[in-house]
């Protein structure tokens, strides 16, 4: 049998008499204690770090927010002349609807929502309002500048015009 030596005296702890120890009052550290003691960082490091992390962060969060922005303009802009095609569709259907009061009543769904820059185009492969009979289709069609019609700076240049384009049959 293996057998160990252990000696203890004046404080001083001797294994096999190779292996000394110095008894303390303090108590004893582990190894990972003693590694968080001397890796705590300081208060001015702490804000290094969040500085680096806004640096990085910010641009990510501008970029998703102004995005985000263009993005529901572009939607309330094509919202808003496909609805205008649609009411002006709906006038031009009827047996007294015109061409002139068609576009007229179009322009107007347009300036009610503060959209410029529209091109309006109804009727048939040339032919007017006007001329169609009863049963034949038409179409109105409104094109929008997006860049003229956006809230605030276009960041991104997708979007050049927005269109909507409505069916119908006349009365």
């Amino acid at each position: 049998m293996y057998g160990v030596a252990i000696q203890i005296s004046d404080g001083i702890i001797q294994i096999d008499g190779r292996l000394s120890l110095q008894a303390s009052s303090r108590p004893m550290l582990t190894q990972t204690d003693a590694m968080l003691t001397d890796r705590q960082p300081s208060s001015a490091s702490r804000k290094g770090v969040a500085a680096v992390e806004t640096a990085f962060c910010l641009p990510v969060i501008v970029l998703i927010v102004f995005g985000g922005i263009q993005a529901a303009n572009m939607i309330f802009l094509k919202q808003a002349i496909t609805a205008a095609a649609y009411e002006g569709a709906l006038f031009a259907s009827k047996p007294e609807g015109t061409q002139t009061e068609t576009v007229s009543r179009v322009q107007t769904i347009l300036d009610a929502r503060n959209i410029q820059t529209t091109t309006i185009t109804a009727g048939s492969g040339g032919v007017s309002i006007d001329q169609l009979a009863p049963g034949q289709s038409f179409s109105i069609r409104i094109r929008a500048a997006a860049s003229l019609n956006s809230i605030g700076p276009q960041m991104f240049a997708v979007f050049n015009d927005i269109e909507a384009e409505v069916f119908a049959r006349k009365l």
